[in-house]
């Protein structure tokens, strides 16, 4: 019998810590991971999935391109119009670059490290990239941004 990896739990603490109470039908009240969250998580999950699953990559890619949805963009416009500036007022890019920097405010110091690392990774950024599906130059773009807020922060 082929032995099973190990899950990789980094990111589950910080998800738990920031997760945001959501109403389901039925008046019943759930922690979900909040977006950030949701960023760390799945791409660490691709990191140790990517063999066997684009999943991850796919969900990621989803999650960057949301962060810019209309629901998100008042706080951006509202509190980050600089950065919005510096993206040349896109706001896909500028969300998922505050994304990033809220990610790497849910961790410590070696998370973000480690991280970081995926991050600057080139040949990681263009497997993710190809793996999260078509328009790969935007998916890049978004990547690009979301890699910038790790390092710059907002």
């Amino acid at each position: 019998m082929a032995e099973r990896p190990l899950m990789a739990v980094l990111g589950f603490e910080e998800a738990l810590r920031s997760a945001v109470l959501v109403e389901l039908p039925g008046g019943v009240v759930a922690p979900v991971a909040s977006l950030p969250a949701q960023s760390l998580l799945k791409l660490l999950a691709w990191r140790d999935r990517r063999q066997d699953t684009r999943k991850d990559a796919v969900d990621l890619r989803t999650i960057l391109v949301a962060s810019g949805h209309e629901n998100h963009l008042e706080q951006l416009y509202d509190n980050h119009p600089d950065l919005l500036e510096s993206y040349g007022f896109d706001p896909g890019e500028a969300a998922a670059h505050r994304l990033g920097a809220q990610a790497r405010a849910l961790v410590d110091r070696d998370a973000a490290a480690t991280v970081l690392a995926l991050l600057v990774d080139d040949e990681f950024v263009d497997q993710l990239t190809a793996a999260g599906g078509p328009s790969t130059a935007r998916g890049r773009l978004l990547l690009h941004a979301y890699r910038r807020g790790w390092v710059e922060g907002v």
